[in-house]
């Protein structure tokens, strides 16, 4: 898998997230791969997790950024 490959694996499973927030991380990447058959990398689920622990400062940032949009 390649690194775009990862990336791209990793905003689905963070899309994913946002429908279901009380799933864990580590249940999202299972159902993926086992259900969907998805690869998951390491690199995939590095930035996966990452995102969905700094979720709050990530989405501050972007709010203080966004003119006339709301997060």
């Amino acid at each position: 898998m390649t690194r775009r490959e990862s990336r791209e694996a990793a905003l689905c499973l963070i899309y994913e997230q946002s429908f279901s927030p009380e799933i864990s991380t580590d249940e999202i990447i299972e159902k993926a791969k086992e259900i969907r058959e998805e690869k998951i990398s390491a690199f995939a689920a590095e930035l996966f997790n990452g995102v969905c622990e700094k979720k709050q400062a990530i989405d501050l940032r972007i709010s203080s950024a966004a003119e006339n949009w709301s997060i």
